[in-house]
């Protein structure tokens, strides 16, 4: 597997890294600020990048440990298309607060482990516009540095998630009717998927 690093292209995701760090945690609160301590402070390995973004894929996961996608990142990295599946429609009362916290459950997200707690931060205050632009360009430079086939595993697991998210948290009251996506949720999945075109 080769990996397609130079220290021009290292440098430019490493610009864009910084900004899709800025765009997660300064504009939110201090406790949050206290978790990207925290995250900086892990260290890099195939086993914290899984359990923080729910990626299982052995060799993508080597691919962004050899890459040095740190902590901070893949948390960003995952969790904001879940973010931006929740504000899809724009608002989200208690009710979808709890279906989605439920939604993430259920697609591997511990209560209690940071992704959890930021998930269930981010779903309290929309986000700017910003962080999708953010995230959307930072995929678009690490996508310059992957092999095709971590291209599409990273987008396969990504976009799965945030499907499966937007699946387990639609119907009304609990019941499916028709699909279970809003028009709002698969506009939003297809801006992420675009994200990944090279």
């Amino acid at each position: 597997m080769t990996l397609r690093s130079s220290p021009p292209l290292e440098r430019i995701r490493n610009k864009f890294s910084y900004a899709l760090e800025n765009a997660f945690f300064l504009s939110h609160d201090l406790s949050l600020r206290k978790l990207q301590e925290r995250l900086h402070r892990m260290k890099i390995s195939k086993e914290t990048l899984s359990m923080l973004s729910g990626i299982q894929d052995e060799l993508l996961l080597q691919t962004l440990v050899d890459l040095r996608i740190g902590p901070e990142n893949i948390v960003a990295l995952a969790l904001i298309p879940l973010i931006a599946i929740a504000w899809a429609d724009g608002k989200i009362d208690m009710k979808e607060q709890n279906a989605l916290l439920l939604a993430t459950v259920y697609c591997g997200m511990k209560k209690g482990t940071i992704d959890y707690r930021l998930f269930a931060d981010w779903i309290q205050l929309k986000p700017a516009p910003i962080l999708l632009r953010a995230w959307a360009q930072y995929v678009r430079h690490l996508c310059e540095s992957l092999p095709p086939d971590d291209n599409k595993k990273m987008k396969s697991e990504i976009i799965g998630r945030a499907r499966s998210v937007a699946e387990a948290s639609g119907g009304i009251l609990g019941y499916r009717i028709g699909d279970r996506i809003s028009r709002n949720e698969q506009a939003v999945l297809a801006r992420l998927r675009r994200a990944f075109i090279r």
